[in-house]
């Protein structure tokens, strides 16, 4: 950004790049997980899946053997869960890791949907070297946690990422000859974003913009195109 800063795309790149990665098809309540093998060696591991309840509860969950050819793009896992979430789904998160990587996750409904919980962060500060190790944990899930830190050269180790229940995520940032308690960071995710309105008034607003002339116009246009 202006202050030279990573973008959530930027740190999200990363991920969907490297080249052992999952990826994960969310249609609803129906989850596909594909393993990306970018390299030229077949790659074998262990494909973990859980569906929680954004207080740490487990649903359900899972495990088994990967295979994956080199220069291969496949899908590892299938499942329908609408029996299983039916009347929690905006309250429940489906996540899929391999060995040590990433966790990857999935909403069953859309954010604005969702009945995020708001407990606070738990953060815990170390500098060493001129880096900083700031650890996190929570006790509820949090989408796309963001963190900033005073002073830090870019990047951090990670960013925009989700927490899940209890998770101990750490993450490192290099901020030079700056000392462990002036260490200042400012934690956000989509859990703290408050509506600016209520939805009756946003779906009011949404229907005002979709009746402007030229978004009438364009919509039939669709229609024929």
């Amino acid at each position: 950004d202006y202050y030279g800063r990573w973008k959530a795309l930027m740190y999200a790149a990363k991920k969907f790049n490297a080249p052992i990665a999952l990826s994960i098809d969310d249609n609803k309540t129906l989850m596909k997980v594909s393993l990306v093998n970018d390299t030229v060696k077949e790659y074998k591991g262990t494909l973990h899946w859980q569906v929680i309840t954004f207080d740490g509860n487990k649903l359900d969950g899972g495990s088994l053997e990967i295979n994956s050819s080199p220069l291969s793009a496949e899908k590892v896992f299938e499942k329908d869960f609408r029996h299983l979430v039916k009347g929690l789904e905006k309250r429940t998160v489906f996540c899929a890791w391999i060995d040590e990587r990433d966790i990857v996750t999935a909403l069953f409904v859309k954010e604005k949907q969702c009945q995020f919980l708001k407990s606070e962060i738990v953060r815990d500060i170390k500098v060493k070297g001129g880096k900083a190790e700031i650890t996190l944990k929570a006790d509820d899930y949090k989408r796309f946690v963001m963190v900033k830190v005073d002073g830090a050269k870019m990047p951090l180790s990670d960013n925009y990422f989700d927490l899940l229940p209890k998770e101990v995520k750490t993450i490192t940032a290099d901020i030079g000859n700056i000392k462990a308690e002036e260490v200042k960071i400012e934690l956000l995710c989509v859990n703290d974003i408050v509506p600016r309105q209520s939805k009756f008034r946003d779906k009011l607003f949404r229907l005002k913009i979709r009746l402007i002339p030229v978004n009438i116009l364009f919509a039939i246009g669709q229609l024929f195109s």
